[in-house]
């Protein structure tokens, strides 16, 4: 007995250490989360799950017909449907989706997805997808990788860092993950240090490499070293979406984060990136020429956005 007992000691000291290094871990995560706001986006699974399935099976329908699967700009998750928001029109959609009258915006049930049998072999080809907030109508998924061309987030400082990292977070989290996203110049540490060109080189090598991605710059570098990276992030079929952190003027879709919560853009819906209890209400923004978008003026920003990154 007491051989059995010294020959448990090691394996109790084992599991003792495994327990100690799972609740170091733990705090180490906790800590990460409250200190950048990520744990709203590490407890979203249950969203994006729901996400990726229909999505998924809206692929899987439009191979089955055959036909190709539409692109799409924004998803809407609601409490029991489904919106996608197509880059062009279709009054068609596959079954069980239902479409608008201008074919621009799919609906779909979530139990009538969830029912929907998916090949094995069916995967979520819409790879940019980033969570932009909750806003009136549910919440607002869009897929970076749809603009075709540089995307900027402007506004408070801290505000878009934060978004920043969320994005960050879900693009190597989420189901349609490709993997870890390209980050340069995004470690506060570096964040007053100049943009080495052969960093910026390096990723638009990517870019134009025809493989899905996502890249994340603190800021832009020479002229020539920009034009080159939108050169390859304008070429048809480019599916490697790049974000900076900082306010860009010519940027092909320009995002504002503010500090009372809420992200702003001039075609899609204004959303709250903070818990709703912390938000007061959206800020006039002087570029609209009212203070509440509709619906149909969405749908027609969404869509001339689209054309014009094309």
């Amino acid at each position: 007995m007491i051989t059995t007992l010294i020959a448990a000691v090691p394996l109790a000291a084992a599991l003792i250490a495994v327990v100690v290094i799972a609740l170091l871990q733990r705090r180490r995560l906790r800590r990460l989360t409250t200190a950048t706001g990520l744990h709203h986006v590490l407890s979203d699974a249950h969203a994006s799950w729901i996400v990726d399935h229909a999505l998924k099976s809206l692929a899987d329908a439009c191979y089955r017909e055959p036909r190709l699967a539409p692109d799409i700009v924004m998803v809407v998750l609601r409490d029991t449907t489904v919106a996608v928001h197509v880059a062009s029109p279709s009054a068609h959609p596959p079954s069980p989706w239902r479409t608008t009258a201008d074919g621009l915006v799919w609906t779909a049930d979530i139990v009538a997805l969830q029912a929907s049998p998916l090949s094995p072999m069916t995967t979520n080809p819409y790879t940019g997808l980033v969570t932009l907030g909750v806003s009136e109508r549910g919440r607002v998924f869009v897929d970076l990788t749809e603009a075709h061309g540089l995307i900027s987030i402007g506004g408070d400082a801290e505000s878009r860092r934060l978004v920043g990292a969320r994005w960050i977070a879900e693009a190597a989290s989420r189901p349609w993950s490709t993997g870890a996203p390209h980050l340069i110049g995004l470690d506060p540490a570096a964040a007053t240090q100049p943009i080495v060109a052969s960093a910026l080189d390096h990723l638009t090598d990517s870019v134009a490499s025809g493989t899905p991605g996502l890249g994340f710059v603190q800021r832009l570098g020479d002229d020539a070293t920009t034009a080159r990276l939108i050169k390859a992030l304008e070429t048809h079929g480019c599916r490697f979406p790049v974000v900076v952190a900082d306010a860009v003027p010519d940027a092909r879709w320009r995002f504002t984060a503010h500090s009372n919560g809420w992200l702003t853009s001039d075609f899609l819906p204004d959303a709250r990136w903070i818990p709703d209890a912390a938000v007061p209400p959206a800020p006039a923004l002087p570029s609209q020429k009212s203070p509440k978008k509709t619906a149909k003026a969405e749908t027609a920003a969404i869509a001339g956005a689209t054309k014009a990154s094309v």
